[in-house]
């Protein structure tokens, strides 16, 4: 019986595991319709992940779904640090600044000032705005994860950033880059695409990760690209 109660808390959409309630789930959507309305203002770029229309909203909804599934995975003391509402708020407002600044270094501040100005129109208290601001301003700081003075809600988010776009996402996303970008794209500029984006960042950015859950997720993702680029490698192995 403990075995069937525990699959069907699994088979739960992420926010009733997370013990969000409808109401507050409700709020969230909201928070999302508002960011997409945002992130729909036009940006001239033509380079990396612009070149093939990513959807930042799209990625945003991923990130969320990280970062709840790195909640859940925390323990009881490390949940108790952690304010799941500013969690998803911050999450959700993350990357609202990337179409209104001028520079996408600055994107995090410019999330952080739409998301004040959001929070303080539905009724949010100050120290709280506050808190999730601080959240959305430092989130492009992994480096900030290196350092023991971090707040577990700054660590469920950068790493909720870094785990979307890894994996099988990031081998779709490193073959419509070329598909976008190179009229001579082929099997074998596909492969080393692969090779110099994706599979390099699973590598290079494993030991930045701070917790144990996401360490897990990340090497899943790395065994399905390593596993992906050793099958491409023998399938396009010359004959002779």
């Amino acid at each position: 019986m403990l075995q069937q109660a525990c699959e069907g808390k699994q088979n739960d959409p992420l926010w009733q595991q997370a013990g969000i309630t409808e109401q507050d789930a409700e709020r969230y959507r909201e928070m999302l319709e508002y960011v997409e309305q945002c992130l729909q203002l036009p940006r001239n770029s033509s380079v990396g992940k612009t070149s093939i229309d990513y959807k930042r909203f799209e990625h945003t909804k991923r990130v969320t779904s990280w970062a709840i599934r790195l909640y859940l995975a925390c323990d009881e003391k490390e949940r108790a640090r952690v304010n799941l509402d500013s969690l998803m708020v911050a999450t959700i407002f993350h990357d609202s600044g990337y179409n209104s600044c001028q520079d996408m270094a600055d994107h995090g501040n410019e999330g952080a000032r739409i998301a004040a100005e959001y929070l303080e129109s539905v009724g949010y208290e100050r120290d709280q705005i506050v808190e999730i601001c601080d959240l959305i301003a430092h989130h492009s700081r992994k480096d900030l994860l290196k350092s023991g003075d971090i707040s577990g809600s700054l660590v469920i988010l950068m790493e909720a950033d870094w785990l979307d776009d890894m994996g099988a996402m990031g081998i779709v996303m490193d073959t419509w880059i070329q598909a976008a970008s190179n009229p001579e794209v082929s099997f074998a500029s596909i492969k080393g695409h692969i090779e110099r984006y994706t599979l390099r960042q699973q590598y290079k950015n494993r030991d930045v990760l701070r917790s144990k859950a996401a360490l897990r997720f990340w090497d899943e993702k790395t065994a399905i690209t390593q596993a992906f680029f050793d099958q491409l490698c023998r399938d396009l192995e010359d004959p002779l």
